[in-house]
């Protein structure tokens, strides 16, 4: 794959107690979502299981149009007493996306979730500077109330204080997820805002005004919820009144001299045309461009609205991914390893050897593939910062190769 001048796709979704939640077939349910926005990079609030994200995966992985692999799950870190734990993760397009390292930063209700990424630059062979991702996602504090208020703006800044103690402000920064913020007057609010914070955000619908009420007229932008009432029990009924959903940006990424930027105009509270408030999402359906099966998908997956919008990127991509007649692979990256998944169409022996973009042997080892899928762990620590060759060929002579790019 090569994507010049390309349009990268970034989705945010409060997936409502997935997928545990009462209603049964979720993972079909999400699937006429994600095929309909094709996202490069999913962003998940209200996770419960590992098994879930792994179920999201695959059926991402069937749509065909991105080979995709998740973050790691890991148990929510922040107030370990909770006993209705939620937590967030990443699904991302590794034909997109190279992933650096994923961390969590804790709060006193529930974790910012950190993955790192680059993107597959064509020229960093040729040494190009990396283009780093930073992307978070949260789960603020839900409801009305003082104590609510003061605990969303306290996990706002345990997240200001992480960045202001990592960064420097030139970096590409995305901050999504479920805000539950009722109003551009709000403290947690204000503070994401703040132009004194080191890494400086914005909002899109800045410029918009204050979105409570009945009197705000850009109702398109609202969020919850997708449902006048609630569905099977779970989640929360009223029709779309509220703006709780949110995906913002880092100055550099609204800058359009950055080689990735912000696509102007191409934010979207997917399926709502603003004619169906304070109803439920099926009723925008008059006049909208989204399909009336992906409107009822939306009703019935969650209570919120996904979030999508794209990037725009200068930069050609190329996929990790080279596919030959009996072999093909995949590489899946995570800190100093990687895993080299080799599908074979038949049984073989034969040798993998690592090259670098000199063509000289790195290092080699003899291989049995079995017939389907095999994976070969490499620890790259040993190798020297660069662009590497993972190559396995056959005693036939048959050749499947991925290239990979190794860090110190």
């Amino acid at each position: 794959m090569n994507l010049a001048n390309g349009q990268i796709k970034v989705m945010s979704y409060n997936m409502l107690n997935f997928p545990t939640g009462n209603i049964q077939g979720r993972v079909d349910t999400l699937e006429k979502v994600v095929n309909y926005a094709h996202p490069d990079l999913l962003m998940i609030q209200e996770l419960k299981t590992a098994q879930g994200l792994s179920d999201a995966t695959d059926m991402m992985n069937t749509l065909g149009y991105g080979n995709f692999e998740h973050s790691t799950f890991v148990p929510q870190q922040s107030d370990a007493g909770n006993p209705y734990p939620l937590q967030q993760a990443f699904i991302y397009n590794e034909d997109v996306f190279t992933k650096k390292s994923q961390s969590e930063i804790t709060t006193d209700v529930r974790d910012f979730n950190e993955l790192v990424l680059y993107l597959n630059d064509a020229e960093l062979a040729n040494g190009a500077d990396t283009t780093f991702i930073y992307a978070y996602v949260t789960h603020l504090k839900s409801s009305e109330g003082a104590d609510n208020v003061a605990l969303r703006l306290a996990m706002v800044n345990d997240w200001i204080a992480y960045m202001n103690a990592n960064f420097t402000g030139d970096e590409n920064v995305i901050l999504a997820g479920d805000f539950n913020i009722y109003s551009n007057t709000e403290d947690a609010y204000e503070m994401l805002m703040s132009e004194s914070n080191t890494v400086v955000m914005r909002d899109v619908f800045s410029s918009l005004g204050n979105w409570t009420g009945a009197g705000f007229a850009f109702k398109e932008i609202l969020t919850q919820s997708t449902r006048l009432n609630q569905v099977a029990g779970d989640g929360a009924g009223g029709g779309l009144d509220d703006r709780f959903d949110f995906i913002l940006f880092s100055d550099a990424l609204m800058n359009d001299g950055n080689v990735v930027h912000y696509t102007d105009e191409s934010f979207l509270s997917l399926g709502n045309n603003g004619t169906c408030y304070n109803e439920s999402i099926t009723d925008c359906s008059a006049g909208n461009d989204v399909p009336y099966d992906v409107l009822r998908a939306i009703y019935y997956m969650s209570d919120h609205i996904p979030q999508v919008c794209e990037l725009t990127t200068t930069i050609t991509l190329t996929t990790n991914e080279i596919a030959e007649s009996f072999f093909s692979s995949r590489m899946v990256y995570s800190d100093h390893n990687i895993s080299a998944h080799i599908h074979a169409k038949q049984g073989a022996q034969g040798v993998w050897s690592i090259h670098n973009t000199s063509g000289q042997l790195v290092a080699e080892q003899k291989l049995n593939l079995a017939k389907g899928n095999n994976i070969v762990s490499l620890n790259t620590s040993v190798l020297e910062s660069g662009l590497y060759f993972f190559v396995f060929t056959s005693e036939a002579g048959m050749q499947t190769a991925a290239r990979f790019v190794a860090m110190k």
